[in-house]
């Protein structure tokens, strides 16, 4: 058996990175740049941007599953998470 969820999950997480960097965040995150000035975004960017609908289902689930079972908004998704 192949090992393609984890692909799959890795390919909606950046394709919604990408979406959420299109969103300014409330942290002073302008659109194109992270949040952190490394490669994080916060979850509410991430909230923004589905609530916008700039992406869907699939890619924020992608999103909470990394964000792990305790977050708030403030949580950082960091590129390359799985």
């Amino acid at each position: 058996m192949t090992d393609t969820v984890p692909e799959r999950t890795a390919a909606r997480l950046e394709l919604a990175r990408e979406a959420a960097r299109l969103i300014p965040c409330q942290c002073g995150a302008r659109p194109g740049y992270t949040c952190d000035g490394k490669s994080g975004m916060h979850l509410a960017r991430f909230a923004v941007a589905r609530r916008s609908g700039l992406m869907g289902e699939e890619r924020m689930t992608a999103v909470l599953a990394v964000a792990g079972d305790v977050f708030t908004d403030p949580t950082i998704i960091a590129a390359g998470a799985r």
